[in-house]
């Protein structure tokens, strides 16, 4: 009856198995890492002073409230974009009343 063969230590090579393993780890790594990344990104950060990071609603309401002012200010104000380049901001009706007329009188002037 014969035996099995067995391996002896020389038939493994070391450089081998510690790269096999090197790779495993490697792999293993990079998931964990990836994962990790991932999680930062999606996943909301608690805040230092103990608030919830999701605003509340009030917060809501008054940013919305302070953003549209804003809007409604610069869209019905004058100001400079930049001086020494003669660029104004006018309010938006009356760019468009001025558009209208600038188109009118062209389209009076093309069709007589």
């Amino acid at each position: 009856m014969s035996e099995s063969p067995r391996y002896e230590r020389s038939d493994l090579s070391r450089r081998g198995l510690l790269a096999g393993i090197a790779s495993w780890l490697g792999c293993l790594l990079f998931a964990a890492g990836v994962s990790l990344t991932l999680l930062r990104i999606w996943w909301p950060t608690p805040r230092s002073d103990g608030r919830s990071s999701v605003p509340e609603q009030a917060d809501l309401a008054a940013t919305r409230a302070a953003v549209e002012a804003e809007w409604h200010a610069r869209a019905t104000s004058y100001a400079w974009v930049d001086r020494e380049a003669g660029i104004a901001r006018i309010p938006v009706a009356e760019a468009a009343e001025r558009i209208r007329a600038g188109a009118g009188a062209d389209l009076a002037e093309a069709n007589p």
